[in-house]
């Protein structure tokens, strides 16, 4: 595999070629600024079932390429050592084009900018939360669900291959602190950004699960989306399209919402399997569940995307309420779910 991968490299370094001659050849070569990098790493089993890139946050899963280069403002090539994230590239190309960068109230900070105690964090979503921090020459993950941390000094170790996360407890204890916070700052801002305005629905007969805030919600790829499918694509359930309200999310999933303020509610909503996994996973098999305060009060048949939305109907009375996606097979793929106007109906 990993010599079919080095043969698309060369494939696509000979595209870029082709561009650049392009460019010199229209007089346009001196005037541009490249920015070339790579979004993500790829494994092929340097760690035990480390394979693509989405399963871990190791250096090679994380690790990319960046390239800035432009003729007039570079003189001879440069290599540096400095972390940085996708969010860098923004406040990074403002520098090089001298905007003043205390404008940018963004996220991220230019590359070109000395920062010796920045931190830099990464996620790894695919099979359960792999949450990863760099500093300095620390590199550090934490997989809450199975109680594991890791710490690589990556001066002596740049494979990650010794675990010194037992040497270093006050370190560890401080980065463990570090990542949740920080999943649970972007989690916040992420929910924010898709739900912006959360509606006043006490007094109301119908409360959309829309406009709810929600209490928390996990995944095994993505990120939850509102009123569309987990890709950003209308919702597609055995072949139509669905223009309403609701959540696109993916197998292995959970919402919770506080249902305190509520003395009782009747759950109305549809379920169904989205067909944007592809044509090669139709037939692979989701069950929804709902639960509350801990029970199970509604379980729905296995339901492939060729299979027509569910209706769900259920007494919900509690505190907590939980929608729940289960990947019926655990060799699936692209198993993405959809929870159609999902609404409490109150008495």
């Amino acid at each position: 595999p990993i010599d079919r991968y080095h043969e698309v490299i060369v494939y696509e370094d000979g595209l870029l070629k082709d561009f650049v001659q392009f460019l010199k050849k229209n007089g346009l070569y001196e005037n541009t600024v490249f920015v070339m990098y790579g979004d993500h790493g790829e494994g092929f089993g340097q760690h035990e079932g480390n394979f693509v890139h989405s399963n871990e946050v190791y250096e090679e899963n994380v690790h990319v390429p960046l390239l800035i280069s432009n003729p007039l403002l570079f003189g001879e090539s440069e290599e540096s050592e400095k972390v940085g994230t996708i969010a860098d590239l923004y406040p990074t190309l403002l520098d090089i084009m001298g905007f003043d960068e205390s404008e940018y109230d963004g996220p991220g900070r230019s590359l070109f900018r000395s920062d010796p105690n920045r931190m830099v964090f990464f996620y790894a979503g695919l099979g359960g939360d792999k949450i990863g921090l760099r500093d300095g020459r620390f590199k550090f993950i934490n997989i809450p669900q199975q109680d594991r941390v890791e710490l690589f000094d990556l001066t002596t170790d740049p494979q990650e291959k010794v675990n010194i996360a037992d040497q270093e407890e006050q370190r560890v204890a401080f980065y463990t602190e570090r990542t949740i916070a920080w999943k649970e700052h972007t989690y916040d801002v992420i929910h924010n950004q898709l739900n912006p305005t959360i509606k006043n629905v006490l007094g109301h007969k119908s409360v959309n699960l829309t406009d709810l805030p929600v209490a928390f919600y996990s995944q095994g790829w993505g990120f939850l989306r509102y009123d569309k499918n987990v890709v950003g694509k209308p919702f597609r359930i055995a072949g139509k399209d669905y223009p309403v309200f609701g959540f696109g999310t993916h197998a292995n999933s959970i919402i919770e919402f506080d249902i305190s303020a509520f003395e009782s509610a009747l759950l109305l909503a549809k379920v169904g399997r989205d067909m944007s996994g592809g044509a090669k996973n139709a037939k692979k098999k989701i069950r929804a569940e709902v639960w509350v305060d801990g029970a199970i009060v509604y379980r729905s048949p296995l339901l492939s995307s060729l299979n027509p939305p569910q209706d769900v109907r259920v007494p919900v009375t509690g505190n907590k309420l939980s929608l729940i996606i289960r990947q019926a097979d655990d060799k699936a793929k692209g198993d993405h779910a959809d929870w159609l106007e999902p609404r409490l109906l109150l008495p």
